[in-house]
């Protein structure tokens, strides 16, 4: 029985799948929420002001993690989806794969939509991150921690079957 990062065996059925997305985009807009709700209380130093915006906080998050999960269930079914499958059908079903490809996945997605947002290329200047950059980092560490979650809910290891002998 193989068990490593990136190749293990480790098997899975549409359910565990299933249900391992739904997941994995209701915990994406919570993290995505999450900043987004955070930096006004900070940004509002008096304790007076943080007890004032945190119903208006609160709403914010509820509404706009209604928004996001569409959002991410529609890239994890549509681009996450067939990466996941390919993955799957080479024998790299390890947490190392799934993590990896869940940090690389929204990397240039995101850097596709900060630049067309923006009309300018968001890449480093004189190797000097900006702000889109640090988003961009963050949005690929948003994707390896999905990719972690689905991977937890969605495979087990093998059962050895009746001829094998397990040391474990």
């Amino acid at each position: 029985m193989r068990r490593g990062a990136f190749v293990a065996d480790y098997e899975t059925h549409f359910d565990r799948v299933s249900s391992a997305m739904i997941a994995g985009a209701a915990f994406g807009g919570l993290m995505i929420m999450i900043p987004i709700a955070i930096i006004p209380l900070i940004a509002d130093a008096p304790a007076k002001a943080v007890t004032v915006n945190l119903g208006a906080a609160l709403r914010v998050v509820i509404f706009a993690c209604i928004l996001v999960f569409p959002i991410t269930m529609l890239g994890l079914v549509g681009i996450g989806g067939p990466i996941w499958l390919c993955l799957h059908l080479l024998h790299l079903r390890g947490w190392g794969a799934m993590v990896c490809a869940g940090a690389f996945v929204p990397f240039p997605a995101f850097t596709a939509l900060l630049s067309a947002l923006s009309g300018r290329s968001v890449a480093a200047q004189n190797g000097i991150p900006s702000g889109a950059e640090w988003w961009i980092l963050g949005v690929s560490g948003w994707g390896g921690a999905i990719g972690l979650l689905i991977w937890v809910i969605a495979y087990r290891p093998l059962k050895p079957g009746p001829h094998e002998k397990t040391f474990e």
